[in-house]
């Protein structure tokens, strides 16, 4: 047996174990859905059966991802991968968004920026170094705020070869931003994990220069899209907003850097297929603010 079948067995018998302890009928739907997923990759033949029978009859809002589920080591092995892939040129996964903030930072110069959902802040990483070849004379604080220790453990060591200062917060609050907006070096990061909708309830005097999320809102209920676009308003005048478009053809490219790694193909393809379609997005979106597509299937919209 292969190391890869072995995995996903593995990921199975974590999903029926998962199913037996869970009563709640949508996480249910959820955990049956992943579980037909990683059966389909036991063969080529199936995977292209799911793909085409299957997927067209799936409801993407009550649809998550293995790493949405309390599977830390998964979340690691996703953050990973991610990583490398964001880090290529082609397809260029996270280029839109990175140039939106680091253009951001070269206008304001002096700023200070909150993450949502940061993940292994990769954006983050490569704004700096662009920022650090190009001479940066201003000053810049990331907040990364994310609930998964997992994904901040990812980040601190993604992060690490940047040899900047970072700390560690446990709420941010008005104090934090207000020391964060006289900071005198060049860079900082400071992580905070917190849940990000807990700042819907901050009394926060002090705003964000910007605020911006990176391949997270498809993770979200509309319930919580709508909570968070409310926040972001709240919180800063300015918001970049960075995410995908459902495209089957994109499943093609994503299927064969994924194959060889069952956990990265489920974030892939379950995100795609959680992804809004780009006419709902114009639609939605299109008089928000100023609206970008990427062929390789994301948009950013600032606003």
């Amino acid at each position: 047996m292969t190391n890869r079948l072995k995995k996903v067995n593995e990921i199975l018998a974590k999903l029926h174990q998962l199913k037996l302890e869970t009563t709640d009928a949508k996480t249910i739907y959820a955990i049956n859905a992943n579980i037909d997923f990683f059966e389909s990759l036991k063969s080529i033949p199936r995977y292209i059966t799911w793909i085409l029978k299957t997927t067209p009859k799936l409801d993407p809002a009550r649809l998550l991802e293995l790493t949405d589920f309390s599977f830390p080591e998964y979340d690691d092995q996703m953050h990973t991968k991610l990583i490398e892939m964001e880090r290529k040129e082609f397809p260029g996964l996270i280029k839109l968004s990175v140039n939106a903030i680091y253009n951001f930072i070269v206008e304001k110069q002096h700023v200070v920026l909150a993450s949502l959902g940061g993940g292994a802040m990769e954006l983050e990483r490569q704004v700096i170094e662009r920022l650090k070849r190009n001479n940066f004379q201003g000053n810049v604080t990331f907040f990364a705020i994310d609930l998964s220790k997992s994904a901040i453990g990812v980040a601190k060591n993604n992060l690490k070869s940047l040899v900047i200062p970072m700390r560690d917060i446990a709420k941010v609050n008005d104090g934090e931003i207000r020391k964060a907006k006289n900071f005198q070096g060049v860079f900082q990061i400071i992580f905070c994990q917190e849940d990000i909708f807990h700042l819907n309830n901050a009394v926060l005097t002090v705003k964000f220069d910007a605020v911006y999320h990176t391949l997270f809102k498809h993770h979200l209920t509309l319930e919580q899209k709508n909570l968070l676009d409310e926040m972001t308003r709240k919180i800063s005048d300015n918001t970049f907003e960075y995410d995908g478009y459902r495209s089957f053809f994109a499943m093609i490219p994503q299927t064969i850097i994924g194959w060889s790694n069952p956990v990265f193909l489920n974030a892939e393809i379950f995100s795609n297929l959680r992804f809004e379609k780009k006419k709902e997005i114009k639609s939605t979106r299109g008089n928000k603010g100023t609206l970008i597509f990427h062929k390789a299937g994301y948009y950013l919209l600032k606003y």
